[in-house]
């Protein structure tokens, strides 16, 4: 994981984790995205999910080391020959061979869960992590790099093998140089991209003010719409679901004239990066309505009816 001095210096160069949304194929963050972080600098300062990556780094390094052989871990380098400045923070090299070695989490509760991975041993790793481990592999001027993962679904700890592969390096290459020229360097964002919300918000603002484009108003009254409307229908939810939970009284759960069914029951979230917590959250059901037992049978009307259908 990089270190705030490596975070502070990412305005200025290109990082082998900026490739995948460069050349998109990153699921989590686009080229909008990054533009940001190098027009405006780079204000992430971390998530669960990062957090959960810094944990399980050393051990999975650790791990690495006892298969792989001896690492120098947290090692900077740059691309060589490319017309951009692509710098690459290694987890760790292997000190014989300068192998890169990439430690990543993923499908561990929400971190990555739906990314797709590979036999342990082989080179299928998601998209943006082939990305990544390339541009490293470039870097160190190596034909291999290996990434040490720790995979949920009970798979466990894996270790992959990313071999050298000249088209799509060549592929990267020009892509990163042309994001580089035509837009960072130009401040002009990449076109048919909107960057994140909560990217636009971390960005480090000034006080000014500017003239905005032709056609702006639109969206401001778009927006101003839209804000009403949700502020509109959060005041009807929270009444409705008053109204609702009223008429559980202390039952949580309640059970409707057409078979739905509408609970109100703890949810627990276990202990991962942050203490475990319990929350509760209304849900509505559909689920088939039971059908009621056949009455007894007390006076004896049901053996004389069946006497009668034999007769």
């Amino acid at each position: 994981m990089p270190t705030p001095r490596q975070l502070s210096k990412r305005r200025n160069h290109i990082g082998a984790s900026d490739v995948g949304a460069i050349i998109g194929v990153d699921p989590f963050r686009s080229a909008a995205d990054v533009w940001v972080a190098k027009v405006y600098g780079d204000t992430f300062e971390g998530n669960e999910m990062t957090a959960l990556g810094q944990a399980l780094e050393p051990a999975l390094l650790t791990w690495a080391q006892e298969r792989l052989g001896k690492l120098r871990r947290n090692v900077e380098r740059r691309v060589k020959d490319w017309d951009a400045p692509v710098i690459v923070h290694t987890d760790a090299e292997l000190i014989e061979s300068h192998c890169p070695v990439e430690a990543k989490a993923s499908g561990l509760g929400w971190a990555g869960g739906g990314e797709e991975w590979g036999d342990s041993g082989t080179g299928e790793v998601p998209e943006r992590v082939e990305a990544q481990v390339l541009t490293q592999m470039t870097a160190c001027r190596v034909q291999m790099g290996h990434v040490a993962a720790w995979l949920g679904k009970g798979r466990g700890r894996v270790l992959f093998e990313v071999q050298w592969n000249e088209e799509v390096v060549d592929y990267i290459r020009i892509e990163v140089e042309r994001f580089w020229r035509d837009y960072v360097q130009t401040r002009t964002p990449p076109p048919d991209s909107v960057p994140a919300l909560s990217v636009l918000r971390g960005i480090d603002r000034i006080e000014s003010e500017i003239d905005l484009p032709d056609g702006c108003g639109e969206l401001v009254e778009e927006y101003q719409r839209a804000s009403e409307g949700r502020l509109k229908l959060e005041k009807v939810e929270k009444s409705v679901q008053a109204e609702i939970l009223h008429l559980l009284g202390n039952a949580d759960a309640g059970r409707m004239g057409d078979g739905r069914l509408i609970t109100f029951k703890p949810i627990h979230v276990k202990e991962q990066v942050r203490k475990a917590y319990t929350y509760r959250r209304m849900y509505v059901k559909d689920e088939p309505k039971a059908l009621p037992a056949p009455e007894e049978d007390t006076d004896g009307t049901q053996e004389e009816n069946q006497e009668g259908q034999k007769d």
